[in-house]
């Protein structure tokens, strides 16, 4: 028989919440971003999630957040990381983009200046193994770095590569891999991914698979079929994964 994850009124919930929007070189600017990060913010608050939350990060700031964030969980806690932005992928490992790109020129330089999102994910989720964390990247628009010929072939400048997440770690993508995803219309206020994924994340007493089952239904569905989000769901030890117990939204 299943069984829920029991969040206690003592369990606490933190989450990291990024959105980058102003990337130094032009090409790579993007609209709703810091809209998508802020609104998703204050949809956590008001499920009780202690939130972080940072707009356009440059290289050093970026990794010392996710630096203090990682130092400040206790084994326990319910985590959640919610990157928006662009990513990249070199050699199979995925990458989030930040603000200072003008620092990146080749796929070497992805390496040195951005963040792993594979190092970030375990380094987060060994923090609190007896409970479950979330890792939803809303990243896969397409970007290249400066010296990179955009005429290439393959998974190049294509979204992100797929991941096999540590044990008790949930993986939210915006697309498929080596896809990318919509950054959204210029007349609304948040990206495709996004906009489905605030009108469903607070829904009470629902498990996070159909949550993400039901924002990957809408954005397949709003974008004609050219953008199926993908989840890959490493929660072993649980069952049911509500963020919204309190079923008060």
């Amino acid at each position: 028989m299943t069984t829920s994850l029991p969040i206690l009124s003592s369990q606490r919930k933190r989450a990291l919440v990024i959105g980058n929007n102003n990337y130094s070189r032009p090409e790579s600017k993007l609209r709703h971003c810091t809209n998508d990060a802020n609104d998703f913010s204050d949809l956590l608050k008001s499920i009780n999630f202690n939130v972080t939350l940072e707009f356009d990060l440059a290289n050093v700031p970026m990794v010392t957040t996710i630096r203090d964030f990682s130092r400040s969980i206790v084994d326990g806690d319910l985590v959640l990381f919610y990157f928006s932005g662009h990513g990249y992928q070199v050699k199979d490992k995925n990458f989030l983009m930040p603000i200072d790109d003008q620092e990146i020129e080749t796929e070497e330089d992805v390496e040195d200046f951005a963040v792993c999102v594979e190092t970030t994910m375990n380094n987060i989720s060994k923090k609190s193994p007896s409970s479950v964390t979330l890792f939803i990247l809303d990243c896969c628009r397409t970007y290249w770095p400066k010296k990179i010929a955009k005429t290439r072939g393959g998974a190049d400048g294509k979204g992100l590569h797929s991941m096999e997440p540590p044990v008790g770690t949930f993986i939210q993508f915006a697309c498929g891999p080596n896809r990318t995803a919509c950054d959204g219309a210029e007349n609304e206020r948040n990206g495709l991914f996004t906009k489905h994924l605030l009108r469903h994340i607070t829904y009470p007493n629902t498990d996070i698979t159909q949550i993400f089952r039901s924002v990957a239904y809408d954005v397949y569905k709003e974008s004609d079929g050219t953008q199926r989000p993908l989840s890959v769901d490493g929660i072993l030890h649980h069952g049911h994964v509500c963020l919204n117990e309190s079923g008060k939204i």
